[in-house]
């Protein structure tokens, strides 16, 4: 029986250099999806079975980095290739620019048909995300009859995505196509209408998750937060699910065959390890470490421990597909790390390969706006204060320890290096794009616990 992945496979012990034709393209982001969650066991199991599996059959990066710490900002930096700072998404009402020039704009220019799926509503056509996009849609989650359910579920998502390509013209299925899906189920609230949750503690469970969505941090018990972190790891089992299915269902369509895949998250999640909890108000490495997978036709499976940030994905995308460079992206193709054999065409690398900046890139009464930068094993966050920590990511991943500045003669150039990039995106990127937020969007801000909805 042929399973899941299987052709992928098959073409992986071929030579990787051989020419292909025009490639599919699969963006899968997994929202608020920890990277340490990639390979987890928890209670005695595997969380992530079948990404296990897809891991063995792509290339792996071990450090890679979101631009921001929420999805506005990240999902706005996966499209544009650029940071928080010259795409100007920063805020709950923040537009991306039509200015800006996006991943799907490239690659439908090339005679691809384009469609995304979110179940973020926040990624609405509305906020420009759309753009390039010949089908986007966004879903909400129900508030309404009593539900009282802010999340639109993966098995959902995964039956709309398979339903449009199935029901796709004959001329449309012809082109090669970008697919983007976007997973919300690890978000808060966690585990209120999983099955696999002990019945049990579905009281107690909706007791914790009310405290966290109203930002009552303090009044959570340490058990009450492992029981929180429990269900948000049954999320994430949940979703390993949902994306077996959803290969399956791709397989079945034929458009693996031939096809270029990613699979990311767009910023982590928070467990009271610095005194915090969810996302968007720090740059701790539970916060912006992501996961970051490729698998392309005939390449080998691999790990890649080079620092690598959210705005290569775009350009690696573009240069495994065969398409020239967008020349307003930021980030370097990585497809040399990919598919070792070819020479790198489009890459354009940045002053210091293993260099990732990340912001927080927040316009929240909770939050105040900072910056980090990762350079080798060292990691440096600057705060508007002026006030500067250093951090040894190698030795001290938790980040519990801040390191003596004076110890380290590289935190100088560290410094630098940042100053001089936001003295480079401060000028000339124009101003920020807004869009006014409607009553119902409101209601599920406040449902998914973002304190600017409450503002």
């Amino acid at each position: 029986m042929r399973t899941t992945f299987s052709l992928l496979l098959a073409l992986a012990l071929s030579s990787c250099s051989r020419e292909t034709p025009t490639p599919n393209v699969l963006i899968v982001v997994l929202d608020t999806f920890r990277a340490d969650r990639w390979g987890k066991a928890a209670n005695g199991h595997d969380l992530t079975p079948f990404l296990g599996d897809l891991t063995r059959r792509g290339v792996f990066f071990e450090n890679a980095y979101s631009t921001s710490s929420w999805t506005s900002p990240s999902v706005a930096s996966l499209f544009s290739s650029r940071h928080p700072s010259q795409h100007r998404v920063s805020s709950f009402d923040s537009k991306l620019r039509s200015e800006e020039h996006t991943l799907a704009e490239a690659f439908r220019n090339q005679g691809y048909e384009t469609a995304g799926f979110t179940a973020n509503f926040r990624l609405s056509a509305q906020l420009g995300f759309a753009q390039g996009f010949d089908h986007w849609r966004a879903y909400m989650g129900d508030l309404q009859n009593g539900k009282r359910d802010p999340k639109y579920h993966g098995e959902d998502l995964t039956r709309q995505a398979a339903q449009w390509l199935a029901e796709r013209s004959p001329e449309d299925s012809s082109k090669p196509t970008l697919l983007y899906v976007h997973y919300l189920d690890p978000h808060n609230p966690y585990g209120l209408t999983l099955p696999s949750v002990d019945p049990s503690m579905t009281e107690s469970l909706a007791i914790a998750n009310r405290a966290l969505t109203e930002l009552r941090f303090s009044d959570l018990s340490d058990d009450q937060v492992r029981t929180l972190e429990e269900s948000y790891d049954l999320e994430i089992a949940y979703l390993d699910e949902q994306l077996r299915a959803l290969f399956s269902e791709l397989e079945t369509a034929g458009f693996l065959e031939n096809c270029v895949v990613v699979v990311t998250s767009d910023h982590g999640e928070e467990f009271r390890e610095h005194n915090w909890m969810l996302h968007g108000a720090t740059l701790f490495h539970s916060a912006i470490k992501i996961p970051l997978l490729f698998l392309a036709p005939d390449c080998p499976s691999g790990r890649v421990q080079e620092n690598v940030s959210m705005i290569d994905i775009a350009p690696t995308l573009l240069e495994l597909a065969g398409i020239p460079p967008a020349h307003q992206f930021q980030g370097r193709s990585l497809a040399s790390k990919i598919d070792p054999s070819r020479e790198s065409r489009v890459s354009t690398p940045l002053p210091n390969t293993n260099h990732v900046i990340a912001e927080l890139a927040s316009e929240g009464r909770m939050t105040e706006h900072s910056e980090a930068v990762i350079w080798g094993n060292l990691k440096l966050v600057q705060k508007p204060s002026g006030k500067t920590v250093l951090f040894d990511i190698k030795n001290d991943p938790q980040e519990r320890s801040s390191l003596k500045f004076e110890d380290y003669p590289e935190a100088m150039d560290m410094l630098r290096h940042l100053e001089s990039f936001l003295a480079k995106t401060s000028s000339g990127e124009g101003e920020k794009s807004d869009a006014p937020l409607d009553p119902e969007t409101l209601e599920n801000l406040r449902a998914l616990g973002y304190p600017a909805a409450s503002e």
